[in-house]
This record gives structure tokens, sequence and C-alpha cells, in this order.
């Protein structure tokens, strides 16, 4: 075999290799999306974030000075329903940059997000009143938006409130 078939040979392999890890490498990144979409999807449902999303699901006052009376007399309520906004936010910030599918995610979460974003709104506005200037929470506000469009029937509006 002259030189020339060595190297036709030598690309053959290599292009073979390559093809190979090329597979591996977009398996384990399927892999590892899934095992990053499960773990939030833990998180999501930890009995503590469940909570969270309870109590901003329950009837509140809309308006905004009766929400601060209501959270400061029940800081253990608003620390999980911080918890809860707080692991939604990191959870659309994943969807956001593509470590989790967004289709998926909104697939199981949109109905959960869309029947609390009206409570939802109203404690980011007590939390960015207590802290002006801050960013609050943006990936969450605007999966919030996402979510109010694509599920319109199940945000409450804020005369359903108590």
């Amino acid at each position: 075999m002259d030189s020339a078939a060595w190297a036709a040979i030598a690309a053959f392999l290599s292009a073979i290799a390559t093809g190979g890890l090329v597979y591996v490498a977009e398996r384990q990144r399927r892999y590892s999306r899934a095992v990053v979409f499960v773990d939030v999807h833990d998180g999501l449902i930890e009995p503590d974030v469940q909570q969270g999303r309870h109590i901003l699901n329950r009837r509140q006052p809309t308006d905004p000075a009766q929400v601060r009376a209501w959270y400061d007399e029940h800081p253990d309520e608003r620390d999980l329903a911080n918890r809860a906004l707080a692991l939604f936010d990191a959870a659309c910030y994943y969807a956001d940059k593509g470590y989790i599918d967004r289709g998926d995610f909104l697939h199981l979460w949109a109905d959960s997000m869309a029947s609390i974003a009206t409570q939802s709104r109203l404690f980011i506005r007590m939390r960015l009143d207590d802290q002006p200037g801050h960013d609050l929470w943006p990936n969450l506000r605007r999966t919030l938006d996402e979510v109010e469009r694509i599920r319109p029937h199940l945000v409450r509006s804020p005369a359903s409130g108590d």
C-alpha cells in the first residue's frame, strides 16, 4: 500500500472516530439536560416549595399595603413564598439559558405559574419596594408574562382576592 492509501484509511478512521465522539458528546449533553430537568422538577416539588406556592395560591389581599401587612404578620409564610418564587426564577433562568428544555418546563409548570401569577406579582412588588433598584427575579417575571398569555384562563384577576 502506498502512502496515499494509508492517508485515505487514516482520514476514514479519523472521520469515524470524530463521528463517534460527536455522537457520544450529544448523548451526554442530552442526558445532562435530562438530569438537570429532573433536579429542577424535584426542587419544585419539595414540600416547603409546594407550601410556598399554596400560600401564594390562597386568596390574599390585593392592595399592596394589605399584602405587606399580611406578610409582616406571617413571616414564616413570607419565607416560604419567597423560596418558591426564588426557585421558580432559577428554573426560568435554566429554561432561558437552554439548560433545560423550555417547552417541557412550561408543559409541566405553566398552569401552576399562571394560577399564582397575580399574587406572585404582588409579592415581587413588595420585595422590590424593600430593595429599590434591585432587578428581582427577572427570569420569573418574563416567564409570568408568557404564562399569562398562554394560560389566561388560569390567571386570577386581582378582584378575586380577599
